[in-house]
């Protein structure tokens, strides 16, 4: 089986406060998320996707069957009439999902029924800024997982792995945060840097996916002109359960005007 995990970066549209009929970059968006050829699909940060469009909308714009959409309603969006949201799609016949709250925000739980085995797959956008509330959006998502069922853990975390802080990577950082002068970014960095939220899954037994720790953002469409990735901040985790067979990190001409980030695929069974 193979997951495709992607913020799409203002669900398509110019920005959070874009009121356009359409989203811009939905075209492109669609095309990069066929190109992958994904039998599940998160994307994240669908904003005003519920609003718009209905689920099978959205599926005729993707090409799949099965489609769930969500809002985070987590108040993080509250200035803005429609909140970020997560949207998943498959083609599998036996699935099942579920809205599941995690703390003060909402995510997707997918369940997938084979012969042999029950996934469950935990769709994430967590919070942008405190690492504390993402650690409590996180003890609540491990308290909602079964031991006994193949588990995986996707999307965007928004917080960074302490193994991937290296001295020259601490520095990047702290300069970009002071480059860009948004308060918000500049709060978050310090508080990503923290790299305690990875640390509570792995602490429940949970692997990470990319042993690689390739960096999934920033796209040449970020606010800033950075030549290169520089942060994960998204990822796969999977529990003894799961097999692993090959992750990456999609990257691409195409990808560089989709969204801010690089979509991740990951291959299981």
């Amino acid at each position: 089986m193979k997951l495709l995990s992607y913020n799409i970066l203002c669900g398509g549209f110019k920005s959070y406060t874009d009121e356009a009929m359409y989203p811009k970059r939905l075209p492109e968006l669609a095309a990069a998320v066929k190109s992958a050829r994904a039998d599940w699909v998160a994307l994240i940060d669908t904003y005003r996707w519920k609003r718009i469009f209905t689920e099978k909308e959205i599926g005729e714009h993707f090409g799949y069957q099965k489609v769930f959409s969500i809002d985070l309603n987590d108040g993080r969006m509250k200035n803005f009439e429609a909140d970020s949201g997560i949207t998943v799609m498959t083609n599998f016949e036996q699935v099942i999902f579920q809205t599941v709250r995690l703390d003060n925000c909402q995510a997707i739980k997918t369940e997938i029924r084979e012969e042999e085995k029950t996934w469950e797959i935990f769709a994430v956008y967590l919070e942008v800024v405190e690492e504390e509330i993402r650690k409590a959006q996180i003890k609540a998502l491990l308290q909602l997982v079964d031991p006994k069922k193949a588990t995986i853990l996707i999307g965007d975390f928004n917080s960074i792995d302490g193994k991937d802080l290296s001295w020259p990577t601490k520095c990047l950082l702290r300069s970009g945060a002071k480059v860009i002068g948004d308060r918000t970014f500049k709060r978050a960095i310090p508080e990503m840097m923290r790299g305690e939220g990875t640390a509570l899954i792995k602490a429940q037994g949970f692997q990470d996916a990319d042993p690689k720790r390739r960096p999934t953002i920033p796209s040449k469409l970020f606010v800033l002109p950075i030549p290169f990735p520089l942060l994960r901040l998204d990822y796969g985790f999977y529990n003894q359960r799961v097999k692993p067979i090959n992750f990456e990190v999609l990257r691409g001409p195409l990808f560089e005007k989709t969204s801010d980030h690089y979509p991740i695929l990951w291959e299981v069974k």
